[in-house]
């Protein structure tokens, strides 16, 4: 059996004695066919090996055989050319095999001649969408409030004054709480899966954390130094302390690494940005006034892309650009902000900015802003931090109400998930294997989903799933095959064909 580590992809298997009945008969339910009557007259072979096909076709699909499959549904539709089922698991054959335009067209075949049902239209019109660049150059106008986390609620606290939030790449992320003096690690659905604490010494003031590689960096505010921790929350050292001096800090607030990992702190009571290398040691500072440059007042987010350091200052309501050396680039001001914070990049050459009372999108190029981040009619609220997540939506901190926002795509709302039974292994019944793949709307995949987000039923009747046997987002190991053609016209493209190589080695496992 092929196992896929594709990471929109996860297996469900082990289910209780019970579920494993019901489960089965429906993958039965699936294969079996209906044999005419041993009264009728005559006897329709065509139909009856129509069937047999469709049934073989059924269970190759469901075994990773997609050739086999698409042979067995194609001669059950020359035998029964009115067979909607053959005609729809043969479009899912083609699908699976990267045949798209074939796919369609017998989806579109059973939409015209029967109407199909609306998970059907649905599946066409997304297909249909994500083809040729439009899912490449698809951008949202408009992220609007999809789910909220409160921090507050009652008597219980589940964290205070939320700074910062730091997306993770399964999914998951980091949110820092000021008050109560941990960051959390929260997962997709909202649950809190960790509490790091900063170990015996504890966290002054946590502002601002930061992921790089396996390094976890946390800025203490009250503490005006850096930490880093373990995944566990333990402090591993220190650096900073407080003072004006070379490597000392006073109030530091966001983090930023650049490729070689030095870490950039802004240092809001003195008025500048401090770099430290990797391991701690203070590497240089700068921010003050020098020709041209008036100094910084009030910095507060900071992000590097493309070499260049990008400084948002609160009293300047401007984005000032640098160096890795500190040397002053320029300035991109005017706005319409009202106190910008934190920084986080959207995409290549796009940048997230928390401002306050919402969020602001600058295009870098063309120096120009919009606002996608739509918080409705919500007042009072002070938006510290604001970042694109694994799965396409923004997750924002509201620091005055003790708030975590989840904002989503607005037309993603409507159009909803995809979410596909890819194929149902039964071979060493009565464990089966399910293969679930969930998408957006434009075909990107789902991740951080657990046992909790899907349910199996049968009738009214719901049965408890046991957890993910595996979880394509968890996997770090890539598969990829070339396949060269072996005409002798291709001895001259050695070098670039070696090239290509090494360019996907660095994309799929260096990067």
């Amino acid at each position: 059996m092929n196992r896929s580590t594709s990471n929109s992809r996860a297996f469900l298997n082990r289910l209780p004695g019970s579920a494993r009945v019901i489960a089965f008969a429906l993958v039965l339910a699936a294969l079996t066919f209906c044999v005419p009557p041993a009264w009728a007259s005559p006897l329709d072979m065509d139909s009856a090996e129509a069937a047999e096909d469709f049934r073989w076709g059924v269970a190759a699909y469901h075994n990773g055989f997609f050739n086999e499959a698409i042979l067995s549904f194609s001669r059950a539709l020359s035998l029964s050319p009115d067979n909607t089922s053959a005609r729809l698991w043969l479009g899912h054959a083609f699908y699976r095999s990267g045949f798209e335009d074939e796919a369609l067209t017998e989806w579109q075949t059973v939409v015209d001649r029967n109407g199909g049902d609306e998970a059907l239209r649905n599946l066409v019109e997304m297909v249909r969408m994500r083809r040729g660049v439009t899912r490449e150059i698809y951008q949202p106008d408009r992220y609007v409030l999809s789910a909220e986390i409160q921090g507050v609620t009652n008597e219980t606290v589940r964290f205070r004054r939320p700074m910062s939030v730091r997306p993770r790449s399964d999914g998951s992320f980091f949110v820092t709480s000021f008050s109560e003096h941990e960051v959390l690690l929260i997962d997709t659905n909202g649950a809190i899966r960790r509490r790091l604490r900063g170990g015996l010494a504890g966290f002054d003031q946590p502002f601002d954390v930061l992921e790089v590689d396996d390094r976890i960096y946390v800025s203490e505010f009250g503490a005006d130094r850096v930490a880093r921790i373990n995944d566990r929350g333990d402090k591993i050292a220190t650096f900073g302390a407080s003072g004006i001096g070379n490597g000392q800090l006073l109030g530091p607030q966001y983090l930023a690494a650049d490729e070689d990992g030095y870490i950039y702190v802004t240092d809001y009571g003195n008025r500048r940005v401090v770099k430290f290398d990797p391991d701690g040691e203070h590497v240089l500072s700068f921010g003050r006034q020098r020709g041209a440059f008036e100094g910084l007042e009030r910095p507060t987010g900071i992000i590097v892309h493309r070499d260049e350091i990008y400084v948002a200052d609160q009293e300047r309501n401007a984005i000032f650009r640098f160096d890795v050396n500190g040397n002053f680039l320029g300035a991109i001001r005017d706005l319409g902000m009202t106190g910008p914070e934190a920084l986080s990049l959207y995409d290549d050459g796009q940048l997230l900015i928390a401002d306050t009372n919402g969020g602001v999108l600058l295009d870098l190029e063309q120096q120009v802003v919009s606002r996608p981040a739509d918080f409705g009619s919500l007042s009072g609220i002070r938006i510290t931090s604001l970042a694109r997540d694994a799965n396409g939506n923004l997750v924002a901190t509201d620091f005055e109400r003790n708030m975590v926002y989840f904002l989503a795509d607005l037309s993603g709302l409507y159009a909803g998930l995809q979410v596909r039974v890819e194929r149902i292994y039964a071979e060493e019944f009565p464990e089966i294997l399910v293969e679930v793949a969930v998408s957006d709307r434009m075909g990107r995949p789902i991740v951080g989903l657990d046992s909790g987000n899907f349910l199996l039923t049968e009738g009214a009747t719901r049965y408890e799933l046991p957890p993910l046997a595996y979880a394509g987002y968890r996997s770090t190991q890539v598969a990829v095959s070339v396949l060269v053609d072996r005409n002798p016209r291709m001895t001259g493209y050695d070098d670039a064909l070696a090239l290509a190589v090494g360019d996907l080695f660095d994309a799929t496992v260096a990067g």
